[in-house]
C-alpha cells in the first residue's frame, strides 16, 4: 500500500512538472497554426496577370523620357516586382510537390496490352491531377520569367542611369574657368543632394567608429605609420639606393637608369603603403558601410597610378643628385 501511494505521488509530481512544458508546446503549435492560417494564400491565377501588367508598365516608363529621380523609383519598383514574383513561385512549390505525391500514389496509366483495367474514377482523378500540375508548372515558369525580366529591367535601368551620367559629364566638359562647368555644383538635384548628404554621414560615422575607445590607439598608430612611410621611409630608401648606385655601379647610363628606377619605385611603394595604412586606420572595423568600404578600396587602387605618376615625375625632374646623377643627363634627353 505504501509503495502504491509513493507511485501515485511520483506520478502526480511528474505531471505537475511536465504540465507547463506540454502546455507551452501546445500553445506554440496553436500559434504556428494560427499564424499560418492568418497568412493570405496567394492566387497565382490572379497575381500573375497583375505582375505582368506592372512589368509592361515599367518597361513603357523606362523607354520614355525619365530623369534620375524617376529612374531610381522605377529601379526600386522593378526589384520589388522581382521579389514578389520569386515569393509567388516559391509559394507554389509545395502545392506542386503535393500534386506529384498524389500522382505517385495513383501511378501511371496502365498500357492497353497490360491487361490491367482501372476504374473510371481513378482515371478521372489522374487526369484532373495532371491538368492541375501542368497548369501549376506553367504558373511557376511564368513567375520565374517575370522575376528574370524584372531583374534584367533593373540592370537596364542601372545602365541607362550610367549613360545619362556620362552624357551629363560630357556636356559639362567645357573650360574649368567657365560657369557651365561649375553649374551642377550650385544647381544640384534633390536626389543628388540627398545621396551626397547620406554619404557624408557615412563618412562621419566611419571616422567616429575609428575613434572609439579601444580602437583609437590603433587608428593613431596606422596614421603615424603612413606618415613615416611617406616621409622618412621614402627618403632613407632613396638615399640607400643612391649610395648603392654610386658605390656599386659604374658611372654612365646604367647608374642613371638605376637612380631613375629607384626613385620611381620608392615613391610608388611609399604612396601605395601610405594609402593602405590610412585605409586600415579608418575601415578596419566590420561596422563600416559597404559604400564607404568600396569608396576607400577604389582610392587604394587609384593610389597605384598616383604613385607611379608621382614617381616618374620625381625621377625625371629630380635635382641635387650626387655626381653621376641627373645633372649629368644630356640636355636633349632631359627635355624629353
Amino acid at each position: 500500500m505504501f509503495k502504491l501511494k509513493s507511485l501515485f505521488t511520483l506520478l502526480f509530481v511528474a505531471l505537475m512538472v511536465l504540465a507547463p512544458t506540454f502546455s507551452q508546446a501546445a500553445d506554440e503549435k496553436a500559434d504556428a497554426a494560427q499564424e499560418e492560417a492568418s497568412q493570405p494564400k496567394l492566387n497565382a491565377a490572379v497575381e500573375l496577370p497583375k505582375m505582368q501588367k506592372i512589368l509592361d508598365k515599367l518597361k513603357g516608363q523606362v523607354s520614355g523620357d525619365a530623369n534620375e529621380s524617376k529612374l531610381n523609383q522605377l529601379n526600386d519598383m522593378a526589384l520589388e516586382l522581382s521579389g514578389n514574383a520569386d515569393t509567388l513561385g516559391q509559394a507554389l512549390l509545395p502545392d506542386r510537390q503535393q500534386l506529384e505525391a498524389q500522382l505517385a500514389v495513383l501511378g501511371p496509366a496502365p498500357k492497353p496490352d497490360s491487361g490491367v483495367k482501372e476504374t473510371a474514377e481513378v482515371t478521372r482523378k489522374r487526369n484532373a491531377l495532371e491538368s492541375q500540375k501542368s497548369k501549376m508548372d506553367d504558373q511557376i515558369k511564368q513567375a520565374e520569367g517575370i522575376k528574370n525580366s524584372a531583374l534584367m529591367l533593373s540592370s537596364q535601368i542601372v545602365n541607362l542611369r550610367r549613360d545619362q551620367l556620362k552624357n551629363q559629364l560630357a556636356l559639362n566638359s567645357g573650360s574649368i574657368l567657365g560657369t557651365r562647368f561649375w553649374a551642377p555644383l550650385f544647381s544640384r538635384q534633390d536626389l543628388d543632394g540627398e545621396k551626397i548628404s547620406d554619404f557624408r554621414d557615412e563618412l562621419q560615422n566611419t571616422a567616429a567608429l575609428s575613434w572609439e575607445a579601444g580602437w583609437r590607439v590603433g587608428t593613431v598608430a596606422w596614421l603615424i605609420a603612413a606618415l613615416l612611410v611617406m616621409t622618412l621611409g621614402r627618403r632613407y630608401s632613396e638615399e640607400f639606393l643612391a649610395w648603392v648606385s654610386i658605390h656599386k655601379l659604374p658611372e654612365g647610363r646604367l647608374r642613371r637608369s638605376f637612380l631613375a628606377a629607384a626613385i620611381a619605385l620608392t615613391t610608388l611603394v611609399a604612396v601605395v603603403l601610405a594609402f593602405n595604412f590610412i585605409a586600415l586606420a579608418f575601415t578596419r572595423r566590420d561596422e563600416v558601410s559597404s559604400d564607404v568600404q568600396g569608396f576607400v578600396d577604389r582610392l587604394v587602387e587609384l593610389s597605384v597610378f598616383c604613385g607611379l605618376i608621382a614617381g616618374l615625375g620625381r625621377a625625371f625632374y629630380q635635382r641635387g643628385v650626387p655626381a653621376g646623377g641627373y645633372h649629368s643627363f644630356p640636355t636633349t634627353w632631359r627635355r624629353r
